[in-house]
């Protein structure tokens, strides 16, 4: 059977051809002559889509889409046998320069008694009231004011008191090493957004 070169060479010309094409416009898109939403640059440094930075226990994260950045700092623990996640600490910028956020703690606990925050040996505050409850944790929302925030930035760790459904207290401990090094990144961040 004879094989048709001719369409053979222009079909391998068609696919040069729309590879240039793709390098062309690709590079235009690096020197800014495109402004098309696929190829926006992103707000974070370099151009990132996204990052990730370890502050000791603690973790700056940001992730872009086109022109628009959000960035949390987190602190997750989880259970050494199962790898499932035991409490989870989210915290974002607020336009005035605090921090609001949420922290996640397993199921089973007892919702109508709240949580109460100690940092070190500090006076206890709360307790939080829980919001909801997923099958991810139920979810306290925390705004620490200006002397919390301090207390935090300056503390150890953070211990967090709730009650199991049979009344007993359970205690969880966050560790404030490298807290406000990862505040201080993302204050910096939001604030170049």
């Amino acid at each position: 059977m004879a094989r048709n070169t001719s369409s053979w060479w222009s079909v391998g010309k068609m696919a040069a051809l729309i590879r240039a094409t793709i390098v062309f416009v690709s590079l235009l898109g690096v020197l800014g002559f495109y402004s098309g939403s696929a190829l926006a640059q992103s707000p974070l440094p370099g151009g990132a889509s996204s990052l990730q930075e370890t502050y000791e226990a603690w973790q700056v994260r940001c992730v872009s889409e086109a022109e628009n950045a959000s960035c949390l700092l987190m602190q997750r623990q989880v259970t050494r046998d199962t790898g499932q996640t035991l409490l989870t600490v989210e915290l974002t910028a607020t336009p005035s320069g605090g921090l609001s956020g949420v922290i996640a703690l397993p199921l089973g606990l007892r919702l109508d008694a709240g949580v109460t925050l100690q940092v070190d040996d500090g006076e206890p505050t709360g307790p939080l009231p829980f919001s909801t409850c997923l099958p991810q944790g139920c979810l306290v929302p925390i705004a620490p004011d200006e002397t919390i925030r301090t207390a935090l930035r300056e503390g150890e760790t953070l211990r967090l008191a709730a009650r199991l459904l049979d009344g007993r207290t359970i205690n969880f401990s966050v560790s404030l090493n490298g807290f406000a090094a990862a505040e201080d990144r993302l204050q910096g961040l939001v604030a170049g957004l």
